[in-house]
């Protein structure tokens, strides 16, 4: 089975959170021959004052993950992600039998017995602990595309640290509620420098925005989370961004949502 493991940082009750997941199984949850949701929380021993893992624990929980996927993992355990958040390590897993999970998390343990550890399990037939919980939301999406187009910079040479002019898209049912959604933009220092109507589109209205800002890991969430959240509450949706590449000019774009 193909798998697509990428993360994101998001917030769980409220603290600081690491979410690592398969996206390929989005398209196959449920799978029928696993309804059960399984999951062994590890004790983080050396955790960041924000809860989540330190790079002084890198190398200690890297040779859990491999050999989880090496000893637990199965046909009948599939590993589809893992949370860290509060000073703990999540694995979340469907399987096929839950009675033996306990059992089969323990013998797994032993190998790292500098860790304390809890398993449990209980029935989950519609996969809603990956759907709901692991699976990003929209939120999590704007994470994961962000990182991406920053790497594509960085990898072109652009150290990312210069202002310069970001354009932004977004996409709406109709006029009135686009106009909504300028209004409360244009208030944040976005300029409208276009909008039409996508015939393709089942005639949506499109808007593209500008400010300058500084693509950066750090940054350019604080300036794409207020965009989406609301192009969310005017009823549309933001559809990513693009800048020039310094200093080799060259135009790097996002993958569209």
């Amino acid at each position: 089975m193909d798998r697509k493991w990428d993360f994101y940082f998001c917030h769980v009750d409220d603290k600081p959170a690491s979410i690592y997941v398969d996206l390929h199984l989005r398209d196959q949850a449920p799978l029928a021959a696993l309804p059960d949701r399984a999951y062994l929380s590890l004790v983080l021993r050396q955790p960041r004052p924000d809860g989540l893992s330190s790079h002084d624990e890198f190398d200690a929980l890297k040779a859990i993950e491999d050999a989880l996927e090496e000893h637990l993992a199965s046909p009948t355990t599939m590993y589809v992600g893992r949370n860290t958040s509060d000073g703990r390590r999540d694995y979340w897993f469907y399987v096929a039998d839950a009675a033996a999970w306990k059992r089969q998390a323990a013998d797994f343990m032993a190998r790292f017995p500098d860790y304390s550890h809890e398993a449990e399990s209980e029935p989950d037939p519609a996969w809603s602990a990956y759907l709901e919980f692991l699976y990003p939301n929209e939120q999590g999406w704007d994470f994961i595309t962000n990182r991406q187009v920053c790497d594509s910079l960085e990898e072109n040479g652009d150290p990312l640290t210069q202002a310069r002019e970001i354009e932004h898209w977004a996409y709406f049912p109709d006029a009135s509620s686009c106009e909504v959604f300028v209004a409360r933009v244009t208030a944040l220092g976005f300029e409208v420098r276009e909008s039409w109507v996508t015939e393709s589109a089942g005639d949506e209205v499109g808007v593209r925005l500008v400010r300058r800002d500084v693509p950066s890991h750090r940054d350019i969430h604080d300036v794409t989370v207020p965009l989406l959240r609301a192009a969310r509450d005017a009823g549309g949706r933001y559809d990513g961004w693009e800048t020039q590449c310094l200093p080799s000019n060259e135009r790097r774009g996002s993958p569209h949502q």
